[in-house]
């Protein structure tokens, strides 16, 4: 199979499970919007994001190693020593790491949920681990599946322990992590992982050398955060958990782009990781970076165009200001795209330092900015902060990108032309008029389809011969 057709079969599959996924999240934000606060609400994104903080420590950010290492594994004798070793030093990090945190969170108000904040963690883990198992030995139709129930999961689990038990953050917390492991449970299952599973294949000796790759991670990982999740304590602490419960709601809308974008990216990787070595690697890469930035622009326009229709008609009232803020946030999304997609040639080359240090420079500039306006625009200071430093990110990586391994990306006409059309959408979003809103997402539609039209067309011609052959 050509490595174009093999990136898009694997993109494909995956973006089906993403959005069956992620549209039944959005289905259910209406409920989670009336069943929780928007101060209860904040106060579980607020746990939650510092769970995501705490992974990378507790797993020695070994995930990304596990996949990167058994796409390259020769046998069955080596995935099982990748992923028993793997497996092992993880056990031992969240160990250590759950016990500190629950010496911490013992003494703070935060003492009342720590039971269920370490069942939470655990779940995460177990599911990060498993999935990057699963992706690493190139099972991308169950990577779908399994990705694609945990939001019918959720809303199953959260509506138990929210709603009918009513355990408030408690509740999501554990509803949260029953989702997870179900999840991984069909990840485990399908793939057989507990075949790959034992301590006679555990080498400490061999962890050396999954260490050298992962522990570079591990500031990369919690630069990202720091990207992804800082403006969340920023704001909890100068304005408070109501306005953070606002602005976790307004990131829902870019949060479903990203996933996406999530989507592709580990595809990619796993195709560029393949070809890596080809001849003309920097002729495919040119080619699938300017293709990849012109359908983020097209999905981010869609999803731009319908974002103040959503919070206007489906959103509780009280979360109804941050409609203000999704659109820069969805802009953001495409800086932060095309930064990962230069990020996955990086990791191609086995470069996570490279990784590492432009995600770090660029969570540093995110803080500066945040703190430096928090007090001037309020909320605004998270979603500017946040566009801002995805653009230094993807503007730094382009350039050592270049200097580095001699890989010159810039963007065509059509991207450039696409810019300006969200650039429109974008303050579109501030007009209050159902009318234009429902006009823009009809432009939004035929955008979409302009700009995929061929890829739409590919895709169903394979479907059709998918179908006739099964017949």
């Amino acid at each position: 199979m050509r490595r174009e057709d093999s990136l898009k079969r694997n993109a494909i599959i995956m973006e089906i499970g993403t959005i069956l996924s992620k549209g039944f999240s959005i289905l259910i934000m209406p409920f989670f919007s009336r069943w929780l606060s928007p101060e209860e609400y904040g106060n579980f994104d607020v746990v939650a994001t510092y769970a995501s903080l705490c992974l990378p420590l507790a797993t020695f950010a070994l995930s990304e190693a596990i996949f990167r290492f058994l796409i390259e594994a020769k046998d069955a004798k080596e995935e099982k020593k990748i992923a028993s070793t793997s497996c092992a030093m993880v056990l031992c990090g969240f160990t250590v790491v759950g016990v500190v945190l629950y010496i911490l969170l013992s003494s703070t108000s935060l003492s009342d949920i720590r039971y269920a904040f370490l069942v939470y963690f655990f779940a995460d883990i177990v599911n990060n681990i498993t999935l990057y198992y699963v992706r690493g030995t190139k099972k991308t139709v169950l990577y779908t599946v399994s990705s694609s129930f945990n939001m019918p999961f959720l809303f199953l689990f959260v509506f138990i322990f929210v709603k009918k038990l009513e355990l408030g953050c408690n509740g999501m917390l554990i509803g949260y992590a029953s989702a997870l492991l179900c999840c991984s449970l069909i990840g485990f299952v399908g793939s057989k992982m507990y075949q790959s599973l034992s301590i006679k294949a555990i080498e400490f000796s061999y962890a050396k050398t999954l260490l050298k790759y992962s522990i570079p991670m591990i500031p990369n990982s919690i630069s990202w955060w720091i990207l992804n999740a800082s403006d969340r304590s920023i704001i909890n602490i100068f304005v408070g958990a109501s306005a953070n419960g606002i602005y976790a709601m307004a990131y829902k809308i870019p949060t479903f782009c990203t996933t996406l974008v999530n989507t592709f990216h580990y595809s990619w990787v796993e195709n560029i990781s393949t070809h890596i070595n080809d001849s003309d690697r920097d002729q495919y890469i040119r080619k699938v970076f300017n293709n990849y930035a012109s359908t983020i622009l097209s999905i981010c326009i869609g999803i731009t165009s319908v974002s103040y229709l959503l919070f206007r008609f489906f959103i509780d009232d009280a979360y109804i200001t941050a409609c203000l803020y999704a659109p820069i946030l969805a802009a953001s999304v495409f800086f932060s795209a095309t930064s990962m997609f230069i990020g996955g040639v990086f990791v191609a080359f086995k470069d996570s330092k490279e990784n590492g240090f432009s995600t770090v420079f660029s969570a540093v500039i995110n803080i500066i900015i945040h703190l430096s306006l928090v007090s001037l625009i309020g909320l605004y200071a998270a979603a500017v902060s946040t566009l801002a430093s995805y653009a230094i990110l993807l503007v730094l990586r382009m350039y050592r990108l270049r200097k580095k391994y001699h890989i010159a990306l810039k963007f065509d006409r059509r991207t450039g032309m696409l810019a300006l059309a969200y650039c429109y959408f974008i303050f579109a979003q501030y007009i209050i008029s159902i009318p234009l809103h429902l006009i823009n997402v009809m432009l939004a539609c035929i955008v979409v389809l302009l700009v995929n039209k061929s890829l739409v067309l590919s895709t169903i011609r394979d479907l059709k011969k998918a179908i006739i052959n099964k017949r």
